[in-house]
């Protein structure tokens, strides 16, 4: 029969059975269904194989339970065995697991931040035995306090759930003890979730100057980010047969939402030959743009995140995140007393959000940045785009609706026209309204023209000859 990294289906008579090695031990066992009785089909063997797989494993061991410092191991060795009984998960899994690289790398980044709470809050905890759902529970209550926000807080907790899904010694007898915690519900992770801010224009310009002098891969990948909107991940994978000889970028899948996008970016061309040329041995068209950064991505999403991150603050000396707030509502400070910064503000994504943002202030219609960022609805699109200063100036001259002040201010209100002009300036102001009324009677214009400059001038709104 098959053999597998976790043991060998063996078939005596018309059974089937599953030899397993732990530690050492060999053992074999017969392979069950949910009755009680034993398989005699392949398909039967590797649907009840985990199961069979568990009750060795108790057996070698005792209790089942795996020691605190084993549990991802055991767990990285078990996502095959799950992999054949729950299906593939992801759509990037490779063929041997169930779930993304990445995803597994955010899986361990809360199994350790959830050994070290049992490290600090509960020292008798020796395996997995001794995880509660109360003491879940505990460790998911000192994640509040602390402030996480909710999306994060739904990452761990999915993340500890797959963890102890997967693992053996998980059964109806002994069940998921996260599974008795409440995910975080889609409106609080929408209220919680903080948008990213565009980049201000200097701003652009200073990363921009100083991404050029790196000489590395940010310089092109900022420019491929913010003239198409494409997020981080979805530079980071694009290939050179993603982008034609005149600046067609097509058949591109985006992996956030699996959409095929197309843009015309011949802007593009000139900087991407630059880039091409740095590549001694020369690039095959199914080759990466970014070679060295889309394997880091894959690997570890946020490997690429933290050298941008760094690049922003360091670099360029902007603020990426907003200073964090405790459930009181106050600033959290750190024990000097200094605030602590909580979320981003800005990163790769505020490309994505510049892309809008400024795309509408150069007349672009909503639709074709709706298009081009891959959104569903208009909403999340008008969501992109962001106001700039001139615009709120220009709003508020707009909507501008002078207020009289109180006689006690001692300053003369004309209807609702402030009056409080100096002497000095009215007559300077008089001054120059008379100089421009000489020059329109002595220009070379029609009579009508003169009359409406003139009525423009006096503000009396009726046309009077000069």
């Amino acid at each position: 029969m098959k053999t597998s990294k976790k043991g060998y289906v063996i078939k005596r008579g018309s059974y089937l059975y599953l030899q397993l090695n732990h530690k050492g031990t060999r053992k074999l066992k017969a392979i069950k269904d949910d009755t009680g009785q034993s398989v005699t089909t392949k398909e039967d063997a590797e649907k009840y194989r985990q199961d069979t797989a568990d009750e060795i494993i108790k057996e070698l061991t005792g209790t089942g339970n795996i020691p605190l410092d084993e549990i991802y191991n055991t767990y990285k060795e078990y996502l095959p065995i799950y992999r054949k009984k729950k299906g593939r998960k992801h759509i990037d899994a490779p063929e041997s697991i169930s779930i993304a690289p990445a995803t597994q790398y955010l899986n361990k980044t809360a199994l350790d931040r959830f050994l070290k709470f049992l490290k600090e809050k509960s020292k008798a905890s020796q395996d997995t035995g001794d995880i509660t759902p109360a003491l879940a529970k505990s460790f998911f209550a000192s994640l509040r306090k602390e402030g996480l926000k909710e999306s994060t807080f739904n990452r761990y907790l999915m993340g500890l759930r797959n963890i102890f899904d997967v693992l053996p010694q998980t059964s109806k007898d002994n069940p998921n003890p996260f599974k008795t915690i409440d995910q975080a519900t889609p409106a609080d992770v929408k209220e919680d979730t903080t948008k990213k801010q565009r980049f201000e224009v200097e701003e652009l310009k200073t990363i921009s100057e100083k991404a050029k002098e790196r000489k590395d891969w940010v310089y092109p990948a900022i420019v491929i980010g913010y003239a198409t909107g494409f997020r981080l991940g979805d530079v980071l994978n694009l290939k050179w047969k993603h982008i034609d000889q005149e600046g067609f970028i097509t058949k591109y899948e985006t992996r956030k939402n699996r959409k095929e996008v197309e843009q015309y970016r011949p802007e593009l061309l000139l900087m991407l030959a630059e880039w091409k040329e740095s590549f001694k041995d020369g690039v095959q068209e199914d080759s990466y743009i970014f070679p060295v950064q889309a394997q880091q991505y894959k690997k570890d999403r946020s490997a690429p995140v933290k050298i941008f991150q760094k690049f922003l603050e360091k670099d360029c000396g902007i603020i990426t995140r907003e200073i964090a707030n405790g459930n009181d509502g106050n600033p959290i400070k750190d024990k000097d007393g200094n605030p602590v910064y909580g979320q981003t503000i800005k990163g790769f994504h505020s490309f994505r959000v510049s892309n809008a943002t400024y795309g509408k202030l150069s007349g672009q219609a909503i639709d074709e940045i709706k298009h081009r960022l891959g959104h569903s609805d208009e909403k999340t699109t008008k969501g992109y785009i962001q106001e700039t200063l001139a615009e709120r100036k220009k709003k508020l001259i707009e909507d501008h609706k002078p207020v009289k002040l109180l006689d006690a201010f001692g300053v003369e209100t004309k209807g609702t026209v402030i009056d409080i002009t100096p002497a000095s300036e009215l007559d300077e102001l008089k001054k120059r309204l008379k100089s421009a009324l000489e020059l329109i009677e002595s220009a070379e214009i029609s009579v009508d023209t003169k009359v409406k400059l003139v009525a423009i001038l006096n503000g009396t709104g009726k046309e009077e000859s000069a």
